[in-house]
């Protein structure tokens, strides 16, 4: 079986070219969410975001988010219950720790939960959401963990360590069906437990010109092994305007 690419338009085209792409999730229906920010004329940082089908179409109106003053949210997942988990926040003038925020599905503040140790990325699989951090404190040279979080507490449970998995390179994704690593090379699942990845994609031999040769390839929206929306845009250093193509990859067979 191969993974068939079905591409999407031009995303600024829907967001408008004013505003910039922070993240990607996918909520429990399978549409695909995309975290937007702008600045207006008051120099005031704002939040957006829009959610689209599988055939790119723009699912609702879009929803303006609000943090504190001061947080920036870098990334972001949707729980099953359609919740919004918010990480890897920047906190101006504080140098340690990162701040998680939870927001229910109309944007609305739940609770936050900040910590010295936490990282700020976030995954959702399944029922669960994971951050990740060095626990034994913040020097570069402490392994990387996963803190899976209740979030009903909310607190942080025991960490697992996925330090074998990204010493090779690439970034680590969850889609639904479990957690992935997406490299220069292409797509692999990854199984926490032994830490065995196993492959999925290699760019180069994809059917269409979405390889790593031809196109910058950007963050992924893992669902699951069989569909993953993958965003990617031929912009260079000279010309960084150029279109972002969102592909859904579907598996065929």
């Amino acid at each position: 079986m191969s993974l068939l690419s079905n591409s999407i338009k031009d995303v600024r085209d829907t967001i408008g070219a004013d505003k910039v792409i922070v993240d990607k999730a996918i909520d429990a229906s399978g549409k695909l969410a995309v975290l937007a920010r702008a600045q207006g004329e008051d120099n005031v940082l704002r939040n957006y975001l829009y959610s689209f089908d599988s055939a790119g179409k723009l699912a609702g109106d879009p929803i303006e988010l609000t943090f504190e003053e001061s947080i920036i949210p870098t990334n972001f997942v949707i729980g099953t219950d359609g919740n919004m988990f918010f990480g890897k926040n920047l906190l101006s003038g504080m140098s340690a720790g990162h701040q998680i925020d939870f927001l229910d599905s109309r944007g609305n503040m739940l609770f936050v939960i900040s910590d010295s140790r936490v990282v700020g990325n976030l995954y959702q699989t399944g029922d669960m959401i994971y951050t990740d951090g060095n626990i034994d404190g913040t020097d570069s040279k402490n392994s990387a963990k996963l803190l899976p979080i209740d979030t009903v507490s909310p607190n942080f449970g025991d960490s697992i360590d996925i330090s074998e998995v990204t010493s090779s390179g690439g970034a680590l994704y969850a889609g639904s069906d479990g957690f992935y690593l997406i490299s220069a090379d292409g797509i692999y699942s990854v199984n926490l437990d032994s830490q065995d990845t196993k492959e999925l994609i290699l760019w180069k031999d994809m059917d269409t010109d979405l390889n790593a040769g031809t196109y910058n390839i950007f963050a992924a929206a893992v669902i699951s092994s069989d569909n993953i929306f993958l965003f990617s845009s031929k912009s260079s250093v000279t010309d960084a305007s150029a279109p972002i193509t969102v592909s859904l990859l579907a598996r065929e067979g």
